[in-house]
């Protein structure tokens, strides 16, 4: 069997029967004993995947020398098989209904075959393969007693448990457990209680002995679910591995999941030197040994620039539990300026004494337009929900929207159109909120776009979202039908009062049509005109302008929704 190198995603990698030739199929089944050898020696130099329900068919043959050739073909087709295939091939074997003539009696098949037979339709048959299977200790049937502990037959699943649970006894078999990762994940996702302790007893054992070796490899993989599939075992019951392993990955997820097994262990070191027994066992296979106290010569300051934010967050809160104050200030300064705001807000709230906004409009005096530090100034000063001073909104802020460099630009338009950090009204000479508004979501960059969208729809921390007339908007799609601006805009205008933005829904799928298919825009469109309501009768001055738009640009929607809307209109 090779190596587990991903999860069964239930991709059909079994094939059809039909993919066998019919000659081939009807040769094999025939009475005439030379027809069934000739077919049987063709499927050998074939040795496909869809051939291999027939084959099995053949396995408990009366006829030795016909009996053994088709234990090596059976053999042959699985040894090309990555254990993660083997649940969908169980599965598909499981579709067609083929009989097995003969008796197993004395015969002995290999691990292969009997696996083979195990996956049969037939509750007795697999019964019969799953003891012989039991009996087997070379490791070769593990993969097979693994995708029986999930049998619906109890009998049959009960007996591959107990060969389990057997198994699981011997060092040696650790990993080889190992090995079979991706068999014992699909055992972990069951909806059965018995089927995940039976993962949860696989789980555990995989680390012993050797497997602890291939779980690190695991850890070390390129397949991610398998990756993270390890992580999480490592997690419950063995945190040093993760610990050695995890710090070193470039997986983000994976060195979180090392980093707070990290402190994990530290708060179990910590509780062991209070005193004996006072502190919870860390989870780990192995104790608090030598393994784990190798973590107190970590260094926290060292995971302080780590690309994770998370990890730095978590890294800043521990020297500020572990250091005193001012052993922890100087971290805790740098970090004002973190690209995360989860970090920043972390710092302000360690350094109590300093005011942040004060440090901030010092550091934008001395800050050059070309400083990779700027669009993560300009995000702490919003952050701290007060006022600019209009000396350095029109001197510093303002002549930043007209930056090469898209995360400044929006910076600056997220500054000039928040409510807080530029209240109104504004004085003379400063830029009018509707058009810069206008400049910001029609700006080519998803970091202008991205603000201008959050303002919009109302999701920002303080105001409900910026006003824009519906004229104002309309003229925003016309002037870019084809951008994402075109959608936030409609958007914006289906969410205003119904009979007022219908001129515009109507017009807009219109001119989408005629321009060129915008998928987004007409899908927007078409959303916003299915969800309209005719509950409330429209004013007279609304009417007129919904029947000018369905007189008009009427041609533009299906007759069902033209007729509900005129019906609405009256």
């Amino acid at each position: 069997m090779q190596e587990v190198n991903r999860f069964s995603r239930g991709e059909p990698v079994f094939g059809l029967p039909e993919v066998t030739p019919r000659a081939l199929k009807v040769g094999l089944l025939a009475r005439s004993r030379l027809l069934a050898r000739q077919s049987l020696e063709n499927i050998a130099r074939r040795c496909h995947l869809s051939d291999l329900y027939l084959v099995t068919a053949a396995c408990l043959d009366e006829n030795a020398s016909f009996r053994e050739l088709a234990w090596e073909v059976v053999s042959k087709i699985l040894s090309t098989l990555g254990m993660e295939q083997l649940a969908c091939v169980d599965s598909s074997m499981r579709s067609y209904y083929l009989e097995v003539p003969g008796e197993f009696g004395d015969l002995t098949p290999p691990p292969a075959v009997l696996g083979s037979l195990s996956f049969n339709r037939n509750g007795h048959l697999r019964e019969q393969a799953v003891q012989r299977l039991a009996g087997v200790w070379t490791g070769e049937e593990l993969p097979f007693l693994l995708l029986r502990g999930r049998d619906w037959v109890p009998e049959v699943a009960s007996i591959a448990a107990e060969a389990l649970a057997a198994r699981a006894g011997k060092v040696e078999y650790g990993k080889l457990f190992a090995h079979n990762l991706g068999l014992i994940a699909v055992l972990s996702r069951s909806g059965q209680p018995r089927v995940r302790e039976l993962a949860a007893l696989s789980e555990r054992h995989s680390l012993v002995g050797e497997g602890r070796a291939v779980l690190a490899d695991y850890l070390r993989g390129k397949d991610k679910e398998l990756r993270c599939y390890a992580a999480d075992i490592c997690e419950k019951y063995d945190q040093a591995l993760l610990v050695e392993v995890g710090l070193n990955s470039s997986d983000p997820r994976l060195r979180l999941k090392a980093f707070m097994a990290l402190l994990s262990l530290d708060s179990c070191l910590e509780a062991s030197a209070s005193g004996p027994g006072s502190g919870p066992d860390s989870g780990s296979g192995s104790g608090l040994d030598a393994d784990f106290r190798k973590t107190g010569q970590i260094s926290y300051r060292a995971f302080l620039n780590d690309p994770d934010p998370a990890i730095r967050v978590e890294a800043l809160r521990k020297l500020q539990a572990e250091e005193s104050e001012e052993q922890v200030r100087e971290s805790a300064i740098a970090a004002l300026l973190d690209r995360s705001g989860r970090v920043r807000l972390l710092a302000r709230y360690i350094l109590k004494d300093i005011d942040p906004f004060a440090l901030y409009l010092d550091r934008l005096a001395s800050t050059r337009v070309t400083d990779s530090v700027l669009p993560t100034l300009l995000a702490a000063l919003l952050e701290c929900g007060k006022a600019l001073p209009q000396s350095v909104l029109s001197e510093k802020i303002e002549p930043l929207v007209l930056s090469g460099l898209a995360p400044v630009r929006a910076g600056a338009y997220a500054i000039l159109l928040d409510e807080t950090a530029n209240p109104g009204p504004q004085v003379p000479g400063s830029v009018d909120k509707v058009n810069l508004f206008k400049d910001c979501l029609l700006d080519g960059s998803r970091h202008c776009h991205k603000v201008a969208k959050r303002l919009l729809s109302g999701k920002g921390r303080r105001q409900p979202g910026f006003v824009l007339a519906d004229k104002d908007l309309w003229q925003v799609f016309c002037r870019a039908p084809q951008s994402p601006a075109a959608a936030c805009a409609i958007a914006a205008i289906a969410r205003s009062r119904r009979w007022q933005s219908l001129p515009y829904l109507v017009e807009a799928r219109w001119l989408a049509l005629k321009r060129g298919r915008n998928a987004v825009v007409l899908a927007t469109i078409d959303n916003a005109l299915a969800a309209f309501h005719t509950e409330y009768a429209p004013t007279e001055e609304e009417r007129r302008s919904c029947l000018a738009a369905m007189e008009n640009f009427g041609s533009a929607l299906t007759e069902l929704l033209r007729n509900r809307l005129l019906a609405g209109l009256g």
